[in-house]
């Protein structure tokens, strides 16, 4: 079942990287070129996690940092339309 996720978000990865290079007027040789490396990253990712090991202890603080970036990230637009008025002179 993962692997129908992850297939299915990498053809539609590849086709937004397609249809934007096209959209603003590159040459047909470089959306391709960008939709080859679209496809390699996900084989390339995986070969990485072969070669690399990463500790426990890093691992942890890694993720927890990621995690923590992505939260603010996710709240701080809706934060700003939560209060309109923050941020205005009275």
């Amino acid at each position: 079942m993962v692997t129908v996720a992850i297939i299915a978000h990498d053809f539609a990865d590849g086709l937004d990287t397609h249809t934007l290079t096209r959209l603003y007027g590159n040459e047909r040789r470089k959306a391709i070129a960008l939709l080859a490396c679209d496809a390699a990253a996900p084989v390339v990712g995986a070969a990485l996690t072969l070669a690399i090991t990463i500790p426990t202890g890093v691992l942890g603080l890694y993720l927890g940092f990621f995690a923590g970036f992505l939260l603010y990230l996710a709240t701080s637009d809706g934060r700003a339309a939560a209060n309109p008025q923050a941020g205005r002179e009275p």
